[in-house]
């Protein structure tokens, strides 16, 4: 799906709790990504949950967008993943 979208040289790691043991918004869901990725650059979470995706990586001080949904507490919104680019890019 990622490469389907053309984000595929944007994104260097995918994770899912099945992998990490953790589920989101536990920090340690963010914070095992980080450390598979072995001191990134640029880090961002991409997620349609608010709480799970958007706040959960903000609480370690990640950069997040919120994906189809249009909650006020998010502070990048994206229509839908061709809108994330804009963001990434």
């Amino acid at each position: 799906m990622i490469a389907g979208l053309g984000l595929g040289s944007l994104i260097g790691h995918i994770s899912n709790s099945a992998e990490t043991g953790f589920e989101k918004p536990h920090p340690r869901a963010f914070q095992s990504v980080l450390e598979a990725l072995e001191a990134p650059d640029d880090v961002w979470m991409i997620g349609d949950s608010i709480q799970a995706d958007v706040l959960g990586a903000e609480s370690i001080g990640l950069r997040a967008i919120l994906v189809r949904s249009e909650d006020p507490r998010a502070s990048r919104r994206a229509a839908d993943l061709h809108d994330v680019r804009r963001f990434l890019s």
